[in-house]
């Protein structure tokens, strides 16, 4: 059994906001202002504190770009895969010797985890 709740769908809805504002290289300030509202409207949509409108998520889903369902879907695992991989990318060198590290001591907990359980 799974002890991890899940974010409500408006926290993974604006998580997902934000995640593709930032790989359009776009600031909540461009984004809300192509949107024509406030920073702090977008940024508490991207927080989930409040829930956009479909309306609201369409409008987004074409600035940025992307298919309305790209707001709701879980990523598979080659998403991920293919996400990691394009952040390891853009990374120097210092910086992927930390994620390096980050990875080895977290697989460490979780196989550490998981023959416990």
């Amino acid at each position: 059994m799974n002890s991890i709740e899940k974010p409500s769908l408006s926290i993974r809805v604006g998580r997902l906001i934000a995640e593709h504002r930032k790989s359009e290289g776009l600031t909540q300030a461009k984004l809300s202002e192509m949107m024509q509202v406030e920073k702090e409207t977008l940024s508490r949509i991207e927080t989930g504190k409040i829930s956009p409108s479909l309306d609201r998520i369409e409008q987004i889903a074409s600035l940025l770009h992307r298919p309305v369902y790209d707001f709701f879907l879980e990523p598979t695992e080659n998403d991920l895969e293919h996400s990691i991989l394009e952040m390891f990318q853009n990374m120097n060198v210092e910086q992927k010797k930390y994620v390096y590290i980050i990875i080895r001591e977290l697989t460490k907990l979780t196989s550490y985890s998981s023959v416990k359980s």
